[in-house]
């Protein structure tokens, strides 16, 4: 059904119609899987060409655990990674390689777990 009136704006006068429509249903929102992600770019690929599998699941690690705010250190514990497959050996070869990608930052303190910040 439709309306019809007269309306005067600035001295004019016009006849309008008003329709009525359903209203769309309200899109919703997909529910949370509780799966995290991590946002690799192509140019971090493009890095990490010649990196080991280590190196790539680390820094995958880093950026699904920072992918709010990617400059805040990461504390890269042996237990976490030995959830993700990497021994304690692979994670200390890996990092320097993703040193010298100038993918992380590392700090590390005598017989505490290393800080490593991811730089892109």
């Amino acid at each position: 059904m439709s309306n019809r009136r007269m309306v005067t704006r600035h001295g004019k006068t016009f006849e309008v119609e008003t329709l009525d429509f359903e209203p769309s249903s309200p899109k919703r929102r997909r529910a949370p899987t509780g799966q995290r992600f991590a946002m690799l770019t192509e140019e971090r690929l493009k890095l990490l060409k010649h990196a080991s599998r280590a190196a790539v699941v680390i820094y995958c690690y880093l950026l699904m655990v920072n992918w709010k705010d990617l400059r805040q250190p990461v504390k890269l514990t042996n237990k976490a990674l030995a959830e993700i497959g990497v021994s304690p050996d692979a994670k200390l070869r890996a990092l320097p390689q993703l040193k010298r990608a100038g993918l992380v930052k590392v700090k590390s303190a005598a017989g505490q777990a290393l800080l490593v910040t991811p730089l892109k």
